[in-house]
């Protein structure tokens, strides 16, 4: 078994995190495992108040390499992924952290539960200030469908 502890840094492609990584190979008499271990701190924007925040992240991910018929055989979701290259010998892990961290997402992250969001009338942060405006402040765009009567 050998044993690779490697940082990694995203920037682009919509993920910004800083990742530590483990990799473990084990080569197995079928063929060959990898363990991928990903603990990342990764930015997001919550959706109700649009702040920049940081969560802790950890994932792991296992690929099976194995050996049928004098060829190399690969897990079909690694395969799509697209980060191994058999002829090469190589795995491209930042990309798979990078797939990782994208998958997982939260379709509507929160900075937190409590998050009060924006005010939709001034647009501020209610989450650091309070505003003056009405609370019964409805949208004129939905005016028309305020007027259905449903029986």
């Amino acid at each position: 078994m050998e044993t690779h502890d490697l940082p990694i840094v995203l920037i682009d492609d919509g993920v910004r995190a800083q990742a530590q990584t483990l990799v473990k190979v084990e080569f197995a008499e079928f063929g060959i495992t990898i363990d991928v271990g990903i603990k990342a701190e990764i930015e997001l924007v919550c959706s109700r108040c649009i702040e920049t925040f940081v969560k802790n992240v950890d994932y792991d991910h296992n690929i099976v390499i194995s050996l049928a018929d004098n060829s190399w055989e690969i897990d079909d979701e690694t395969l799509a992924m697209g980060i191994i290259s058999v002829a090469d010998n190589t795995i491209d892990i930042q990309e798979l952290v990078r797939q990782l961290l994208v998958e997982n997402q939260e379709m509507r992250p929160l900075c937190s539960e409590e998050c009060q969001g924006l005010c939709p009338v001034c647009g501020i942060n209610l989450n650091s200030e309070n505003c003056e405006c009405d609370d019964n402040y409805k949208d004129p765009r939905w005016s028309k469908l305020r007027n259905i009567k449903i029986k």
